[in-house]
């Protein structure tokens, strides 16, 4: 909920930072908004890794999530930074956008591992079956 809270702020905070372009305090606001929205990502990918477990797909996936993390460290420089040079900020935000824009692998890449690691378990029964062909056939006894 906490996440879907932040996002609901992004229409105000865009307005105001867009109808006030230049201005330190909208855009102080908005990279508030874009930290409280990363920060509640975290803390929801963290929520689900728990109720998971630590070996969990989604666990292997994030890894130390840098890639979301970094961003809050960002947005957390831009706020005090729009009070030195709106510019800056401007320039962090558009920054941790063109990361976001690159395609984040991570989930791809163990859900392939996975597949890949389940597709040589088929090919062994496959194989052990084919060695032994009696073997489905034989039945517990009692």
């Amino acid at each position: 909920m906490a996440l879907l809270f932040c996002l609901s702020l992004f229409p105000f905070a865009t307005s105001w930072m867009g109808d006030n372009v230049g201005d330190a305090a909208p855009a102080a606001a908005y990279g508030m908004v874009l930290l409280a929205a990363g920060a509640a990502y975290s803390l929801l990918v963290r929520v689900i890794i728990s109720s998971q477990g630590e070996d969990s797909l989604t666990a292997r996936a994030m890894g130390r999530d840098t890639k979301g993390l970094a961003p809050v460290m960002a947005h957390a420089v831009a706020i005090p930074a729009a009070y030195a040079s709106v510019y800056i900020s401007y320039a962090i935000f558009v920054g941790v956008a063109i990361l976001w824009v690159v395609p984040d692998r991570r989930i791809e890449r163990v859900l392939a591992e996975q597949g890949r690691c389940q597709r040589q378990a088929q090919l062994m029964v496959t194989l052990f079956q084919r060695r032994d062909p009696g073997v489905n056939d034989r039945r517990p006894s009692g």
